[in-house]
């Protein structure tokens, strides 16, 4: 019963932001953001060996640019409010009880003004977690490891990186 209650949630939000005026302007922010993180992966992509920090290059590759996993779609749901996992994160990736689909959940701190980078840094890390799991630490270094591949940089997360304990893991920050 609770799954279902889950996905008329994510459903009634998906219908909410076809509705709101101002979430209108989520769709081209995250249409932006996983153009630029195709492109952040394409230049990448001439670098990435099979496996790299225990994510599956191939796999990958599927999600984020076929929004495509091994066990169905990637579907987006943008959040309408901060409720639940909304309360911590920009965005988190989730299952819906009857549907081999992947769900990434996209918070309303992801659409905050100004934010464009972040946005292409979080899809990059949330789709490490589609495909990997949910280590913290490997989904940013595999970010990171993108980002400064593509562009000779990435973002800065040290604050996030020390908030998750990562200095102690087995990954690295380029």
């Amino acid at each position: 019963m609770r799954g279902v209650a889950a996905l008329l949630r994510h459903l009634l939000a998906v219908v909410l932001v076809c509705l709101g005026t101002a979430q209108v302007a989520a769709e081209p922010a995250l249409d932006n953001a996983l153009r630029a993180a195709r492109e952040v992966f394409n230049r990448a992509a001439p670098a990435l060996s099979g496996t790299i920090m225990g994510v599956d290059t191939a796999s990958y590759a599927a999600a984020l640019l076929r929004q495509q996993t091994p066990d169905g779609a990637l579907q987006f749901v943008i959040e309408t409010n901060e409720n639940g996992s909304c309360r911590k994160f920009a965005a988190y990736v989730g299952r819906v009880d009857g549907t081999a689909d992947t769900f990434l959940f996209l918070c309303p701190q992801f659409f905050m003004p100004g934010a464009d980078a972040l946005r292409v840094t979080t899809i990059l890390h949330e789709l490490v977690h589609v495909v990997a799991g949910p280590d913290e630490c490997r989904a940013m270094a595999y970010a990171a490891h993108l980002e400064m591949l593509a562009n000779g940089r990435f973002q800065p997360v040290e604050a996030y990186w020390q908030r998750n304990g990562c200095a102690s893991s087995r990954y690295r920050l380029p």
